[in-house]
């Protein structure tokens, strides 16, 4: 959506989060398409790839994926542009959104202003990120002053990488207005035990930032406030400030980090102050699912905090005698390699007594982006209308060993995908499964 709008005295002028785009369709007033390359090569909003994109990026968001949009082998310059909007309410103008992005083989972005005559580039692009960065950027020389400004987003790459873009905000910043970005470290997936607290300072604000006071809790335990003093202009970032430190158990711990007090003043725009985060260590060794006083109760809970927090070393998942009614997916898990292994086995051995039953009209187990996980010892029971295990996009070194299945089914294990897809090194070893495809 566009229009002015005042949210604690800060003037809105554009602030689009993408809700009414689907497809390839973009929001009404903005433009998708190929500046060089096929035609089809145009940013789309449903996650082409099914990438795990984590907030605040939430669906729909912009992107171009490279490797799962254009795949005729040509390079690619695909142009995302913003509706014109007004900015002669003020000379001091910034952009603000969240992205993530993913170089791929010399992928690389590029955000550029128009002056109402001509482009001008703001920045390039070309350093993948972990998780989703929200950035702040003057573009105040280009477009302040200036009533049909636009910005626009072009990627530059050749069947590799990928950019995702949300919460694009065009505004006219206060006087004074500091904010905190960023939670830098740590990141997923981290160990266990004492770790450095670091985050990013910007200001929001068109005078320069001299001097603030960030303070911060875990688990509502207030910590020793931090005193900031440096030079920030506008639209201006600084990273990895460590404010103190942490020693994290596998428990998960629930941070607040804000800040107070910029150059000495109130802050009138409270809605960047903070962040909030539950932050946990990555799952590393063994755990139990199901029984008495399991790890986890069920395969569902396991799987949602193994794609939150990721894996430090091989997981083994022992699975206790029992029937479990569920069904999961698996996609792209932080940390996960050749060496650091997933697998979910029955810990007794025996693979009829440890069953997952299917919900009706569903796989039960539905592996995308995902490897290096082996499947021992468990049973199945389906019905004649699922599948067991689907696999789709870039699955490998997948192993179903020792497996029993109960009850007839349409296919055991169901790979399938497009020309983009890498399925390959899947082990199905004697199982009692006849279906394979």
């Amino acid at each position: 959506m566009s229009g002015i709008s005042n949210v604690h005295g800060q003037m809105y002028i554009l602030n689009e989060d993408f809700s009414t785009a689907s497809g390839n369709t973009p929001p009404a007033g903005w433009n998708s398409y190929s500046a060089n390359g096929q035609t089809s090569d145009v940013w789309q909003f449903n996650n082409p790839g099914g990438r795990v994109i984590n907030f605040p990026v939430l669906p729909p968001f912009a992107m171009f994926d490279s490797e799962f949009t254009s795949v005729n082998g040509n390079p690619e310059e695909v142009v995302l542009e913003s509706p014109a909007f007004d900015a002669s309410i003020s000379n001091f103008i910034i952009l603000k959104l969240d992205q993530t992005f993913f170089q791929g083989t010399g992928g690389s972005g590029r955000i550029e202003a128009f002056d109402g005559s001509e482009w001008s580039l703001i920045t390039e692009i070309s350093s993948s990120t972990s998780n989703p960065l929200s950035d702040i950027i003057d573009i105040s020389s280009v477009v302040g002053g200036v009533t049909n400004a636009k910005v626009r987003f072009t990627w530059f790459g050749n069947g590799s990488g990928y950019w995702a873009l949300d919460n694009v905000a065009i505004f006219a910043p206060l006087p004074i207005d500091a904010g905190l970005p960023e939670l830098d470290n740590p990141t997923l997936p981290f160990n266990t035990g004492v770790k450095d607290i670091k985050v990013t300072l910007g200001n929001y604000g068109y005078q320069t930032l001299t001097t603030t006071r960030i303070k911060w809790s875990v688990n509502g335990v207030q910590q020793p406030d931090y005193i900031w003093n440096g030079n920030l202009s506008i639209g201006t970032r600084q990273e990895n400030i460590t404010i103190g430190t942490y020693n994290f158990t596998p428990e998960p711990a629930d941070f607040k980090i804000w800040q107070e007090q910029p150059n000495g003043q109130q802050d009138l725009n409270p809605d960047n102050d903070s962040i909030v985060k539950t932050l946990q260590a990555a799952l590393c060794g063994e755990y139990t699912i199901g029984g008495t006083s399991p790890d986890f109760a069920t395969f569902t809970q396991a799987v949602s905090v193994l794609k939150t927090v990721g894996i430090s070393c091989p997981v083994v998942f022992n699975v206790r005698d029992g029937a479990y009614c569920e069904n999961f997916m698996l996609n792209d898990i932080s940390g996960s390699s050749e060496s650091n292994t997933i697998t979910f086995q029955s810990e007794s051995g025996d693979s009829t007594a440890a069953v997952i039953n299917s919900p009706l009209g569903v796989s039960i187990i539905t592996l995308r982006n995902v490897n290096n996980i082996k499947f021992s010892k468990l049973g199945f029971n389906s019905n004649q209308w699922n599948d067991i295990f689907t696999l789709s996009q870039h699955c490998h070194d997948i192993s179903i060993e020792h497996c029993f299945f109960a009850e007839a089914y349409s296919k055991a294990v169901n790979v399938f995908g497009t020309s983009t897809d890498t399925i390959r090194s899947i082990n199905v070893i004697n199982n009692n499964i006849t279906t394979i495809n």
